[in-house]
């Protein structure tokens, strides 16, 4: 709402001193009026949100670049607009590239929710958006767990749950791990995912521990807490995003530390 009030602003600015230089407006004014027009019949509907004026506002930041196209005449101001706009296309491309990411993950993560709805589960896990740098380019996440349980003829509601990895990623496919407590593990990007069994509950109060070790030789510690978390009945810990510098890991160990008793009561290798 603020970009679109500063946008009209400057355009009237820009317009006003176009108009006193007698400058070729036309494109400029059409665009304008396109812009008014597009938010004007908004005042028939009954509820309106900021996000519904984008439209407008891109209709308002085209006839400003007519305007100060029209208005400018010397052409090192014209090459110093192109630099800009390509020191500009640069950070653009990027979060363009990283919000495009997002929301392909989300497209996925959605249809995955959707078939969960359908088979039974009354849980399911919220949309995850790591990938997306800025807080206002995340995807709104209102979640009505009444309605979508009625929606989907569901008996009760459908509840949200936290899940801070790309679920989306989760296949069939795991790397098998020699034990009866951590059973299996997958790697997402930077997070490793490890299924567990039931015998996890015996090591509550005691510390998990998780070392990589690099190709290198460089260790480094990754210990997270375990939150336990259901996800289409497998029962999932998983580590926090782990900066590897472009380095690759040679095996990992994970396992438990007795704060009372000073040992390790559990502690698995594997090799990658």
């Amino acid at each position: 709402m603020y970009e679109y009030k500063y946008t009209l602003l400057i355009l009237a600015l820009t317009l006003g001193y176009g108009i006193y230089k007698k400058k070729d407006l036309s494109l400029s004014l059409f665009l304008l009026m396109g812009s008014l027009a597009s938010n004007a019949i908004l005042f028939a509907t009954p509820q309106t949100t900021g996000r519904v004026l984008n439209t407008g506002l891109v209709l308002a930041l085209a006839s400003l670049s007519f305007a100060i196209n029209a208005i400018i005449d010397k052409k090192p101001v014209k090459y110093a607009c192109i630099a800009i706009t390509l020191m500009v296309a640069i950070p653009f491309s990027q979060s363009y590239v990283n919000n495009y990411s997002n929301l392909k993950s989300v497209f996925a993560q959605d249809q995955i929710r959707t078939i969960m709805i359908k088979d039974g589960y009354s849980e399911v896990p919220i949309y995850y958006q790591g990938d997306v740098k800025k807080e206002s380019d995340k995807l709104d996440i209102f979640f009505n767990e009444e309605a979508i349980g009625k929606f989907y003829g569901a008996n009760g509601k459908i509840k949200l749950i936290d899940m801070p990895f790309d679920y989306s990623l989760i296949t069939p496919r795991n790397i098998k791990i020699n034990d009866d407590t951590f059973l299996n593990f997958r790697r997402l990007n930077d997070i490793f995912v490890f299924e567990v069994s039931n015998k996890i509950e015996n090591y509550k109060g005691m510390g998990l521990f998780f070392r990589l070790k690099m190709d290198d030789g460089e260790e480094i510690n990754a210990d997270f807490v375990p939150v336990l978390r259901n996800y289409k009945g497998m029962k999932l810990i998983n580590s926090y995003k782990i900066d590897l510098h472009g380095k690759k890991i040679k095996s990992f160990t994970i396992g438990f530390y007795d704060y009372k008793k000073g040992i390790n009561t559990k502690s698995i290798t594997e090799e990658l």
